[in-house]
């Protein structure tokens, strides 16, 4: 376990660092989401295959690698569009926490897909790492209290109400905050098959397929609409940088799933929301900062209670 902590956490810590500056091109710079995905994919991609050979030589892969593969490939070309089109809509700071409510979902998922199930101790963790990630979402851009509220309930209470419950008022008038959760629902079934393809074949075999097959996806789909003419490519190298770097950071965290069940893996892998908070607060000039540290602090709670 000590092993895995060491791996997940370091890997979660460079994913920290990925989604910021992730967003910072999204956001900052204006790249457009297909533009964005290609680039890092493809530099994804190159380094995971580079990793193979370098690490294993000629790749190994079972048979019952191809089926959860194919899979998790499909699901991923979701995963990726959607989370970057939310990157490009809202704040890391809310968008990374939506869509990592995955921890809670994921019990269910990996039950039902894996017949895996974490102890009284993890349950408890991975819950803990839901909460904090729902404290991080009850900040976010302005939105408009519900008229409804503003009838029924007196003006300081219906605030209160507003802002415990300003999460899922967002999930109605903000398109990012619904790529998130959606983006978090489809993850939450699609790492138990990148568990089963990585452990019929490697960790970096498998993330560079599966980021091969996103990135082609994605431009045959840009290509198709005529969309791809028209987008500007002029950070297209500094993109590719990126993607060497998710790449590695990728690789890291899928090495994960040799060491423990996956709701333990995906919870772990969840503490990349501390770091993108942290690093979008001081780096992206994002808000709240004591609302986002307390949701952090109760992740990293949770983070250790999944080691018992």
């Amino acid at each position: 376990m000590v092993f895995f902590f060491s791996l997940v956490l370091g890997g979660a810590f460079l994913h920290g660092i990925g989604n910021t500056l992730r967003a910072y091109y999204l956001r900052n710079r204006n790249v457009s989401s297909d533009v964005s995905v290609v680039a890092t994919m493809l530099g994804a991609s190159v380094f995971s295959f580079a990793a193979e050979i370098a690490w294993n030589g000629i790749p190994n892969v079972s048979a019952m690698f191809w089926i959860p593969f194919s899979v998790t490939a499909v699901l991923n070309i979701l995963i990726e569009n959607l989370n970057t089109r939310a990157l490009k809509m809202e704040e890391a700071s809310v968008v990374v926490p939506l869509a990592s409510t995955m921890p809670a979902i994921l019990i269910f998922a990996s039950w039902v897909i894996l017949g895996e199930f974490p102890s009284f101790a993890g349950r408890v963790g991975i819950i803990l790492i839901a909460s904090g990630a729902y404290i991080l979402r009850l900040r976010g851009g302005e939105i408009a209290l519900p008229a409804f509220l503003r009838y029924i309930l007196p003006q300081p209470f219906a605030r209160s109400v507003f802002f415990l419950l300003s999460p899922w008022f967002r999930l109605f008038s903000s398109r990012g905050a619904q790529y998130a959760f959606l983006t978090a629902w489809i993850a939450a079934v699609s790492v138990n098959f990148d568990k089963l393809a990585t452990l019929n074949s490697s960790p970096m075999f498998f993330t560079g397929g599966a980021y091969t097959v996103v990135c082609a996806a994605t431009w045959t789909w840009s290509k198709k609409r005529g969309a791809w003419k028209t987008h500007d490519k002029s950070l297209f190298g500094q993109l590719f940088l990126l993607g060497l770097f998710t790449g590695l950071f990728t690789v890291i965290l899928n090495a994960g799933y040799f060491y423990a069940i996956v709701p333990y893996v995906g919870s772990v892998k969840r503490t990349q929301i501390v770091w993108t908070v942290l690093f979008a607060l001081v780096f992206l000039k994002e808000k709240d900062p004591l609302l986002r540290i307390a949701g952090s602090a109760i992740i990293f709670a949770g983070t250790v209670l999944v080691a018992f």
